[in-house]
């Protein structure tokens, strides 16, 4: 089979990033461009155009130097999405070996949202599966049971992110498909067996953030909330009076577990000239801003405490405060929960930030990989008939 072009678009709440890797070699990438652009809040982009023309320029370059992919899977954010989990059954005739193909019949029964006046769903994966006697686990296939039941999540999007992007896919003559850029991280970045013990990812980007709990392979709740980095940049700005971009600058270069004098300072580089500010007044305010983060993070753990356990760990990822020294210790202080940083284990992409755009080239990857077993699949059994 020939190669393609596996394309993902990446939405972050300050950059998208549109991605080309090859299909027989993953670490083969072929095009990789970003643009920034205005970003997001409580589920609406700010500028539409200038997202479509950041958009559509990344697409132009993408063709001139690897060429038009077939299509590009792009990862729905948080903010327009919502996770829902639902328990689905069968019964067989007998006691027989569970297929494959059971589990997908069985997956796509719950699929109820192509109908749907508000949500559509991008994508459904296990939390657990049940076989007779209670039986738990994880990998039902080749097991023998006379049932099977299983807990399932589906990621729904927001009809009006579909519909936009189909409509700029339209105008670009390009062809988008879907998924959950929260799932494609919990999936791909974090290990099966930490996710099946259950966890919580804490993905803080630069506007947006994320909390999901996940167990399995499934989100079985998830929060988001208009705060990040930005905020942090914002307060800076506000209450030292000086320019964004230094605010913005001083945000990436923060030690919270410095304990300094009051002429200690921060050095950035602003167009090749230096300026300092003092460490004391930055972490202050940079902590306020933190903290209305973590108050964020703890209304939403308490809002879902009967969901998740108060022994699950926070596993921290993202463009916005994962690489502030200190971070960490803070939103554990603050949630009384042990807090990891997490990033990919990838040759050309190893940094929190990149956790999203990871994620979404290894689902490309695995939805590429399992249509060529289908058609393999397909094709065997037609000729077994013949």
């Amino acid at each position: 089979m020939r190669s393609r072009r596996l394309a993902v678009l990446d939405i972050g709440s300050d950059v998208i990033t549109l991605i080309v890797q090859d299909s027989k070699n993953a670490n083969n990438i072929l095009f990789k461009g970003s643009k920034t652009y205005a970003g997001y809040g409580q589920g609406w982009f700010f500028n539409e155009e200038g997202l479509f023309n950041s958009l559509r320029s990344l697409i132009r370059e993408c063709r001139i130097i690897a060429g038009a992919p077939e299509h590009i899977l792009i990862g729905v954010p948080a903010e327009f999405s919502t996770a829902i989990c639902k328990n689905i059954s069968t019964s067989f005739y007998s006691r027989r070996e569970i297929t494959s193909d059971d589990i997908d019949s069985l997956l796509s029964r719950g699929d109820v949202y192509k109908k749907h006046p508000t949500y559509r769903s991008v994508c459904h994966f296990p939390v657990n599966y049940l076989l007779e006697d209670g039986i738990e686990t994880m990998y039902p296939v080749g097991k023998t049971s006379s049932t099977l039941a299983a807990t399932v999540s589906y990621v729904l999007a927001d009809r009006r992110f579909i519909d936009f992007f189909n409509a700029i896919a339209n105008v670009l003559n390009t062809k988008f498909e879907y998924t959950s850029s929260v799932q494609s991280e919990i999936l791909h970045i974090i290990p099966p067996d930490v996710r099946d013990e259950g966890i919580l990812l804490l993905d803080i980007g630069y506007i947006s953030s994320v909390l999901a709990y996940a167990r399995g392979d499934g989100i079985v709740h998830m929060a988001s909330f208009s705060l990040g980095l930005g905020h942090i940049a914002g307060y800076l700005w506000q209450y030292i009076d000086m320019p964004f971009n230094h605010a913005l600058a001083l945000s990436h270069k923060l030690n919270l577990n410095l304990f300094s004098d009051d002429d200690d300072t921060y050095s950035i580089a602003i167009n090749n000239k230096s300026y300092v500010y003092k460490i004391k007044t930055v972490n202050e305010i940079a902590c306020y801003a933190l903290n209305l983060i973590t108050n964020t993070v703890k209304n939403a753990l308490l809002s879902a405490s009967g969901i998740i356990p108060t022994y699950t760990p926070i596993l921290l990822t993202g463009s916005g405060i994962s690489d502030a020294i200190g971070a960490k210790e803070f939103i554990s202080k603050e949630t009384s929960r042990h807090v990891t940083i997490i990033k990919p284990s990838s040759i050309q992409f190893d940094k929190p930030s990149q956790s999203s755009m990871v994620g979404l080239l290894r689902e490309q990857n695995r939805i590429y990989q399992k249509q060529k077993s289908n058609i393999r699949r397909f094709f065997e059994s037609f000729w077994r008939k013949k």
